[in-house]
């Protein structure tokens, strides 16, 4: 979910799974470059705060503890700023970004402890839950 921005000839890129596991370039407006998706995967106590601890390396600190581990957050790329939380629910949209399924953007249908059960027009699939990143509640809130 990074952005790569080549300002001399005016393009901006956002780094994605495709569905061969290899990377993908999508071109995005310069506006996108400043949000970013990131999957929540740790939480702690800091000082009366919350640090959610982000799949990119970042941490970040909260006052409310309104997010789970496996939600995903937009934030605000120079600031860390979170700007809104999408939780890991039924019904959202999602990448799957790892396993055999790895690149597919999905609906997700079930979730049952740790196995998911997304939805395509092809049909039903089931996968771990550690392999859904979560990018907006009826369609990815950033260009995919």
């Amino acid at each position: 979910m990074d952005s790569v921005s080549i300002p001399s000839i005016n393009k901006y890129c956002r780094i994605i799974f495709n569905q061969k596991g290899r990377l993908n370039f999508v071109e995005i407006d310069e506006n996108e470059t400043k949000a970013k998706i990131c999957k929540v995967i740790g939480k702690k106590m800091y000082n009366k705060k919350i640090q959610l601890n982000l799949s990119d390396g970042n941490n970040v600190l909260v006052d409310k503890n309104d997010c789970a581990t496996g939600d995903g957050i937009l934030i605000d790329v120079p600031n860390k700023n979170v700007k809104e939380v999408i939780k890991l629910e039924n019904g959202v949209s999602a990448m799957i970004v790892g396993g055999k399924y790895s690149g597919t953007l999905t609906r997700i249908k079930d979730i049952k402890d740790k196995i998911i059960t997304f939805e395509t027009k092809d049909g039903d699939f089931q996968t771990s839950k550690k392999y859904a990143f979560v990018l907006g509640k009826e369609k990815p809130i950033l260009k995919i």
